[in-house]
């Protein structure tokens, strides 16, 4: 019995740890839609990724937004993500509907509140 336990014990936070890689990479598929829309100024298809409470003046914004670069890391605390581009920091939401774009051209100087072009952290 207690070798049943020890596996189940070793085996749970493996099977957590697949549950976060995979968060982690949905979040960063939808980053990168975001991304690559926006670079191509496809606003239609990058505003389609953010969430409603931030998508106000969303197209305006992916106008000016530009090229955001690379998807670098993304970083997870539950339902919540923050990702690294090249040029900022997007974050997201895990909706029932999957993760959504919530901030997205976002600077900071590490002692402020990050400035967004799109929606807000």
């Amino acid at each position: 019995m207690a070798s049943r336990c020890a596996i189940v014990l070793v085996a749970l936070p493996l099977a957590l740890a697949g549950c976060a890689s995979l968060d982690a990479d949905s979040a960063t598929a939808a980053a990168r839609r975001f991304v690559s829309a926006a670079a191509e100024n496809r606003a239609d298809d990058a505003c389609a990724v953010v969430a409603p409470r931030a998508a106000t003046d969303c197209a305006e914004a992916v106008a000016d937004l530009g090229d955001l670069g690379e998807v670098r890391s993304a970083q997870l605390w539950g339902g919540e993500a923050r990702v690294e581009t090249g040029n900022a920091v997007m974050f997201l939401h895990e909706f029932a509907a999957g993760w959504l774009v919530t901030g997205a051209g976002c600077v900071g100087d590490g002692e402020s509140p990050y400035e967004c072009a799109v929606g807000g952290p």
